[in-house]
């Protein structure tokens, strides 16, 4: 599940799941199924894009496995990404096209850029910070657009809570695979900074995120946005205990089954 990206993608339409409840919006059920096919091909290009450089070589199991499995996988992505511009082209409107084709567009360069010029493109088009962009305005963006009106501070202080535990779980994960990635000449946040000071870094990110949880809790005038902002906060503080407790989450990647489970948890706002 996890070398598939599921885990990832579950995360995605909960995550989604409290982006249009904190908007209001009542998305169509076609958008339930484009979000996740999208994320998933972008992931599995991203792990597929690793494993060919590493020519079945690589160290990080999950590249290893995309490599050893390229042409079935090649082939649910293409599926996949047909299925998901058949029902974009036949359900959603036009703005939510222009803005979707920008963002794949984006990816697409960003993809191009970094295997065909590899640590050049990686100083200027950091990996992690690249992918928490997307993986935020691939989620956002539709329920902004849906939004009759413009978000307000407190809508804007969620996005960027999201944003930011994002690009907090993809440095988390290049902390704790550090020595592989080296061994397999792949590039990151923690390989171009280093392991200390990415961990200061993270620290700092950790603060920033709690003080802008604070504030939502402040601000928030409802149940909902009260529960929201507290969601966002536990993951923030499951992946703190996921960066300081190396010697319990180190082992058999526990760090990453818990980082990314993490993200299945806005899912409760659906009892609400």
């Amino acid at each position: 599940m996890r070398y598939l990206s599921l885990d990832v993608v579950v995360g995605t339409v909960m995550v989604g799941l409290l982006v249009v409840r904190i908007f209001d919006v009542i998305p169509p059920p076609v958008w339930w199924l484009v979000l996740p096919c999208t994320v998933w091909v972008v992931y599995t290009v991203d792990h597929l894009l690793d494993g060919w450089k590493s020519k079945g070589k690589a160290c990080i199991k999950r590249h290893y496995f995309h490599y050893k499995h390229r042409k079935p996988l090649l082939v649910i992505v293409f599926i996949s990404s047909c299925t998901s511009l058949f029902l974009s082209l036949t359900y959603f409107t036009i703005d939510i096209l222009l803005g979707a084709g920008l963002i794949l567009i984006a990816a697409a360069f960003y993809f191009t850029a970094v295997f065909f010029k590899g640590s050049r493109a990686s100083l200027l088009l950091q990996k992690e910070l690249f992918i928490a962009f997307i993986y935020c305005l691939g989620i956002c963006f539709t329920p902004l657009i849906w939004n009759t009106g413009y978000p307000g501070l407190v809508e804007m202080g969620f996005l960027t809570m999201i944003f930011l535990l994002a690009w907090f779980q993809g440095i988390l994960a290049a902390w704790y695979e550090l020595d592989q990635d080296q061994k397999d000449g792949h590039h990151s946040f923690v390989t171009l900074f280093g392991k200390e000071s990415s961990k200061r870094f993270l620290q700092i990110l950790y603060v920033i995120i709690s003080m802008t949880g604070l504030l939502l809790l402040i601000y928030s005038d409802s149940l909902l946005m009260l529960f929201s902002a507290c969601i966002l906060l536990l993951i923030n503080h499951i992946l703190l205990a996921c960066l300081s407790r190396q010697d319990i989450f180190g082992i058999g990647e526990r760090y990453k089954w818990l980082s990314e489970l993490a993200f299945w948890l806005p899912g409760f706002i659906f009892f609400l």
